[in-house]
């Protein structure tokens, strides 16, 4: 089967500053050479070596079982695995550079520690439907959009020290309560659309907020007028 064609742009100085794959054929999913073996599911190699420059990541809508290592990409910043059909993901320790991380729609259960990510500026998770829980986003002191949109989580963790975070985009997952949302207060917009609580967190304390979606039922909540006083865009779902 043929692969994606790779088209590597390097620096100066010959090293790798970014990976573009482009689709040969859509149904086979690997940035790195693939090797297959007698009755094995294709795989990616056991290193990601010599790619320390690497910025860009990109593997969506491929079919790759598993990825190797990603401790030694230390420039990387985006990483886009939307659509593929991983199951697990590798530690993301050591990815100080990443500022998105793009996970839609894969079948991921888990996701791996997100501590460290310091420079995490985007992480999408929407459409993880067999994932319920998230890890700690303590120390995600620069994400700015966090996505879980028609996700299977049912928890969400502390949202504490999350100041950078403009988008929160919550719509049609499994929560039926939420954390305080007091300390966002760079917060812009918030998808709350087809959750089943029955109240909203206090939001007071928003003085960015620019837009909110919520379930139809909240439409006589005091919260929804107060909103509006304010002048932020209400719609209901």
């Amino acid at each position: 089967m043929r692969a994606r064609q790779a088209h590597v742009h390097t620096n100066g100085n010959g090293s790798p500053r970014f990976c573009v794959l482009v689709p040969r054929q859509k149904n086979l999913g690997a940035s790195f050479p693939v090797r297959e073996g007698p009755g094995s599911r294709r795989r990616a190699p056991r290193a990601a070596e010599g790619l320390t420059s690497l910025q860009t990541l990109e593997l969506s809508d491929t079919k790759l079982s598993t990825l190797p290592p990603l401790q030694g990409l230390t420039s990387l910043k985006t990483l886009n695995l939307a659509r593929s059909t991983l199951t697990t993901l590798p530690s993301l320790e050591g990815l100080t550079a990443l500022k998105i991380l793009d996970l839609t729609n894969t079948k991921l259960t888990t996701v791996p520690l997100l501590q460290g990510l310091t420079a995490l500026e985007t992480l999408d998770l929407s459409g993880l439907k067999n994932m319920t829980t998230l890890p700690s986003l303590q120390g995600l002191i620069a994400l700015q959009t966090l996505s879980l949109h028609g996700s299977g989580i049912t928890v969400l963790p502390s949202l504490e020290g999350l100041t950078a975070l403009k988008s929160l985009y919550l719509a049609y997952t499994n929560l039926t309560t939420l954390p305080s949302l007091q300390g966002l207060t760079a917060l812009e917009s918030l998808d709350l659309s087809g959750l089943k609580i029955t109240t909203l967190p206090s939001l007071q304390g928003l003085k960015a907020l620019r837009s909110v979606s919520l379930p139809e039922r909240l439409s006589n909540d005091p919260a929804v007028q107060e909103l509006r006083q304010r002048g932020v865009f209400v719609e209901l779902h």
